[in-house]
Parts: C-alpha cells; structure tokens; sequence
C-alpha cells in the first residue's frame, strides 16, 4: 500500500493554532500603536491650549504696557507674577529696557510660563506718548497732505 501524501488530522489544528497565535501578535502590535499615537494626539492638544492660553496672556500684557505706558507699567501691575483666573497655573514676566533717549520706544519683552514649564514670549517696541512727555514742540506738518491727490500721483506712477 502507498501512503498518501494527504496531511493528517493532527497538523490541521496545528496550523489554525499558529494562524490564532500570529493573528494575537498582529493585532496586539495594532492596538499598542493606536494607543501610542492616541496618547501623543492628547498631548499634543494639550500643548495646543496651552499655548493658545499664553498667546492670549502675551496679548494681555502687551496691551497693559501700551495702554498705561511704559514708564508707568511697573506703577500700575507688578512686572512678575502669577496669573489671575482663568489662567491661575501661568506666570509671567514683563521686560522693561528704558531708551537712552525720552523720543525712542521702549524694549518690552513680555514671558509666559505655561504648567508644563515651557516659556512663550513676545517682543516689541513700545513708544511713550508724546503728550506725555512735556514736549511742547509743533508736530503738524506745514501743509496738510493731500491725500486723494497723492493716491491719483500713485495710480499714474504704477499705470504709467
């Protein structure tokens, strides 16, 4: 009698139990990297608030320093501190570097600490208003401008 070559009845289960163990491992691998990404997105959105919330606390600031002056900034808040609500887990420091000149702006540095430690910052120039400073010089022009006329000289200059 010949054997056939027709496999037995004890690998066929053999084979299902490598297809079960193969099909675990792969899904396993899916399902650590759906829960990786998934925790790095939150973090991400969490980073994502935290620097919109600075963005609006530089904004803030910059405008205290503009409305109230330069010079008087330090008078009216504190140049370092913690956040009021909602923002109580922020703290900020403003930069004031004084002009050599009264007529130059101002340096203003405004920094934002966020919860997890990282530093937002913003930096401009900010001028003292001039009726401020006890200047009593003329700054009108000597003839007014002319401005439909000028905008007419433009349209020419760049058709023409």
């Amino acid at each position: 009698m010949s054997q056939s070559s027709r496999p037995t009845g004890h690998s066929r289960p053999a084979f299902a139990l490598v297809e079960v163990l193969v099909a675990g491992v792969v899904l396993a691998i899916g399902i650590a990297v759906v829960v990786s990404v998934s925790s790095q997105s939150l973090a991400n959105q969490r980073r994502g608030e935290f620097a919109v919330a600075a963005a609006a606390i530089l904004d803030e600031l910059l405008g205290e320093v503009l409305l109230t002056g330069p010079d008087e900034f330090g008078a009216y808040k504190p140049l370092s501190g913690g956040c009021e609500d909602p923002w109580q887990d922020f703290s900020y420091e403003v930069v004031l570097e004084a002009p050599e000149s009264p007529m130059m702006p101002y340096d203003v540095t405004a920094i934002v600490t966020d919860p997890l430690g990282r530093k937002h910052s913003c930096a401009t120039r900010i001028a003292v208003q001039p009726e401020l400073l006890d200047d009593e010089r003329d700054r009108r022009p000597d003839e007014p401008m002319d401005r439909e006329a000028r905008h007419d000289e433009l349209e020419e200059q760049a058709g023409g």
